[in-house]
């Protein structure tokens, strides 16, 4: 997930491989065999909806997310912002990626497993 974050603007495949064995990314549009650039944009679609869903819980670690990856603030200027030490921004950076992979690995699992309708047959 931070991996896939880091490389948010990059035209590179790096942090796409776990995505690729993933369902949930192919119902966002994402195919492996996609242009770079449209598998990065779609990645980022996915990963910018799970941050909204995770702003609804917890606001503060999705605008910090939002801001350190979709537009590339630097630590030094969000702990400014935030009147935190730098130290702070990347504990808050890492508990919100914590979350986000977590909504992304939940939502994995759910759609992933048979509904207990399908287990009956």
């Amino acid at each position: 997930m931070h991996k896939a974050l880091r490389q948010w603007d990059q035209p590179t495949r790096a942090g796409l491989e776990t995505f690729a064995q993933m369902k949930l990314p192919r119902e966002f549009g994402f195919e492996q065999d996609l242009p770079i650039v449209e598998c990065r944009l779609t990645i980022n679609k996915m990963l910018l909806f799970y941050i909204d869903q995770l702003g609804r819980l917890q606001p503060d670690l999705a605008k910090l997310l939002t801001l350190r990856f979709a537009q590339k603030a630097p630590v030094k200027k969000l702990a400014f912002q935030l009147s935190v030490s730098i130290d702070q921004v990347n504990r808050l950076q890492r508990i919100g990626i914590t979350f986000l992979a977590g909504l992304v690995y939940d939502e994995e699992r759910r759609r992933s497993s048979p509904s207990p309708d399908e287990g009956d047959r």
